[in-house]
């Protein structure tokens, strides 16, 4: 009997980068084409009772949905998987394996679910499948909540439990400590697997070093093709094979492993990127959900180094579990920094005058419109406030400044071009290389919408309404596209979800509207034709 497996999971983790929709052709080839390479076991979806069967997902409704898509096995050597998230799937879902093109069901549950999880694998056994127990977030367990587990497993026998590194944390030495005291605990026939994530680009080498340690155990690998899967992606298959083809006496055809990237999976990842990237690594380093990181990266205001200080200040038993209000409290908190703005407020009072105000928000309009621009600043002599940059294509009386990322491009362009504009800075931003002139509050001017709460125009026009300003004229405040340039500089981008950000701005604008005369000068989807 083999003593390494591989199991791909191509077909399911590679789904979370295009939400399962491999199309009809694409799946039937590439589970063909793995059972051709004789991979040993082929996961080839999810379970879910929530979705409706579609040919071309592998998502599915019940076992017996798999069946109307997959064709007869071509090897009797090749195993046939399906995963269920414990909760996802009801039992009734499952058919008797003898009415089921799957061999084997595997169940991924939270410790604390782990003892109702046993009982679902339970009733699976007895309709004919082996299963595979795969507890997520290992790194959250304890080694007493290991031994539970494997007393669990121990009664139960699966096929396999499986280490599962969630959030790609583990080193090699988290692994080896996990696999010794596992090893060590389980029944000899149970199966011990592992499967990894590549947030440290350790997926291949813990996967290596895992599969070369002493045991009679069998022991599963999972893998998936170029490593397409969630996140920072998995051990690539083409790569286990060929090392265990090299070193360990396998046999695996990694030419119809090559083929199925060639024709597919290169496609996919233009399309659909997935590996290592900073977010999954800072998610790592920081031993928390990679959303969190997601959360301040689109955020666009913070650097690296701050986005590491805020991440350190989750709650420990959060770090694992996403919580949206905790990091909005901890991103707000972070950026709080109180200060005497009286003087600053009566020192802009005086340099505006009874000048109008113009504001200068970066939507690409500033170049589009920029006649219309310069006839208005010719015409009324406005005092101009330029947001979150400096640019020659206008003069600027003052800059405001919100945003930590912002500063240091601001900083310097403003050192090369003297303009003697003021910087107006929000208590959030630390000096460095360029001096503020005047500090506004930062927590007084969030906008009352966490969407938008440090929208820079909105949080400006919050300080001239502090101010006692009548009226502001605005330029450059386009909205948000999906597709296009956003900004007037093509070096900045956008992450977010625009049509939410353009509701919340509009309803905000709207209740601003109430305080202060708003103007448009310029195309805005805030306006259905701008004046």
């Amino acid at each position: 009997m083999k003593k390494i497996h591989l199991l791909d999971c191509t077909l399911r983790d590679g789904g979370f980068v295009n939400q399962w929709r491999f199309g009809e052709e694409c799946i039937i080839n590439i589970f063909e084409r793995l059972q051709l390479s004789g991979m040993d076991i082929i996961e080839v979806g999810y379970l879910r009772d929530r979705v409706s069967f579609d040919l071309d997902e592998t998502q599915f409704p019940d076992t017996a949905s798999i069946g109307k898509l997959l064709p007869s096995k071509i090897s009797e050597e090749t195993s046939v998987v399906a995963i269920i998230d414990y909760g996802d799937c009801s039992l009734d879902r499952i058919s008797p394996c003898a009415d089921s093109v799957l061999d084997g069901i595997r169940v991924t549950f939270k410790q604390k679910d782990m003892l109702q999880a046993l009982s679902f694998c339970k009733e699976i056994k007895k309709k004919g499948y082996f299963v595979s127990l795969q507890p997520v977030s290992f790194m959250d367990y304890t080694p007493q909540d290991v031994l539970d587990l494997v007393a669990g497993a121990n009664e139960l026998m699966p096929l396999a439990v499986c280490i599962v590194d969630t959030y790609g944390f583990m080193n090699k030495r988290d692994l080896l400590r996990y696999y010794s005291l596992m090893d060590a605990t389980l029944e000899p026939e149970i199966a011990l697997g592992y499967h990894s994530h590549n947030n440290f680009q350790l997926a291949y080498s813990n996967a290596v070093e895992f599969i070369e340690q002493f045991t009679q155990r069998r022991m599963i690998v999972d893998c998936s093709v170029m490593g397409m899967g969630k996140g920072a992606g998995n051990a690539a298959t083409e790569l286990m094979a060929l090392y265990i083809n090299n070193y360990m006496g396998g046999d695996y055809d990694v030419n119809q492993i090559l083929e199925i990237a060639d024709t597919y999976i290169e496609k996919e990842k233009k399309k659909n990127d997935w590996g290592y990237s900073l977010k999954y690594y800072i998610a790592a380093s920081n031993y928390c959900h990679p959303r969190y990181v997601s959360f301040l990266l689109n955020k666009k205001t913070l650097s690296i180094k701050s986005i590491n200080e805020v991440i350190s200040r989750i709650d420990p038993e959060k770090k694992t579990r996403y919580d949206e209000e905790h990091i909005v409290f901890l991103y707000q908190e972070f950026q709080k920094k109180c200060v005497d703005d009286h003087a600053s407020y009566a020192e802009l009072r005086a340099a505006i005058g009874d000048r109008p105000i113009l504001v200068l928000a970066p939507g690409s309009s500033l170049l589009k419109e920029k006649e219309k621009i310069e006839g208005y600043v010719r015409k009324s002599d406005p005092y101009i406030i330029s947001i979150n940059h400096f640019s020659e294509l206008y003069r600027s009386d003052a800059v405001f400044v919100s945003n930590h990322k912002r500063y240091s491009q601001i900083a310097l362009r403003m050192k090369k071009h003297p303009s003697g504009a003021r910087v107006i800075a929000t208590s959030n931003i630390d000096p460095a290389t360029l001096e503020v002139d005047l500090y506004l509050n930062y927590s007084s001017l969030l906008v009352d919408d966490q969407a938008v709460s440090d929208n820079a125009t909105l949080m400006l026009v919050n300080a001239m309404i502090k101010m006692g300003s009548k009226e502001v004229t605005l330029a450059g405040f386009d909205g948000y596209k999906s597709e296009g340039s956003n900004y007037f500089n093509d070096g900045w981008d956008f992450m977010g979800q625009s049509w939410l950000q353009n509701e919340a701005i509009e309803a905000a604008v709207k209740r601003l509207e109430e305080k202060i005369s708003i103007r448009f000068l310029t195309e805005s989807l805030y306006r259905k034709r701008a004046e």
